[in-house]
């Protein structure tokens, strides 16, 4: 996995350069809360972001940023609590007229958790490893109510698979419907 994110690594340090040109905020931090989750053993999540401004053209942009997804398990027995992680690149347009500002977010999602079997008979299922890995796409809309602060509304939409050790590869696509708060400085 860590051949893969080598080459994002070096793309993003070679544009960071370019960012320092503008005078205006180059870095967006934030947090939101999910108000969906279609899985049962997991909670909402809370996620966290923040993303640096590589590139500026008029009223359009292009970000690179990470953002950190907190799962807190209804079933804490057997399911841990965990982080789930997404570098990402994140495009903006904002409107003239208004303080909205449209995004459309592309990244990559991996996390990793050890799920312990409850213990049951004479037969015990062995701890076991269960990784996902895959893509997300996250449009949205943020309204700036002051120059530096802002409201955050996406949707971000995983498209992913889960890897575990001892049962079958399966689907991990979930929907995450955010609404959050943010800074940009």
């Amino acid at each position: 996995m860590m051949k893969k994110m080598i080459p994002f690594c070096m793309v993003l340090c070679s544009l960071l350069g370019y960012g320092q040109t503008d005078k205006s905020p180059i870095v967006r931090a934030g947090f939101g809360y999910s108000l969906t989750d279609n899985d049962g053993i997991y909670r909402s999540p809370w996620s966290v972001y923040a993303d640096y401004r590589v590139m500026k053209w008029d009223q359009l942009s292009l970000a690179a940023g990470f953002r950190m997804f907190y799962f807190s398990s209804e079933v804490p027995d057997n399911f841990p609590n965990h982080f789930g992680y997404n570098p990402y690149v994140n495009g903006s347009y904002a409107l003239e007229s208004t303080k909205i500002q449209a995004n459309l977010g592309l990244g990559y999602y991996f996390h990793s958790y050890e799920f312990t079997p409850t213990q049951s008979g004479v037969f015990n299922n062995p701890k076991r490893t269960i990784r996902t890995n895959g893509f997300t796409v996250t449009p949205g809309l943020q309204y700036f109510v002051y120059r530096t602060f802002f409201l955050d509304a996406n949707a971000t939409f995983l498209i992913a698979a889960t890897k575990d050790d001892y049962a079958k590869d399966s689907s991990a696509n979930q929907t995450f419907i955010q609404l959050g708060l943010g800074l940009v400085f």
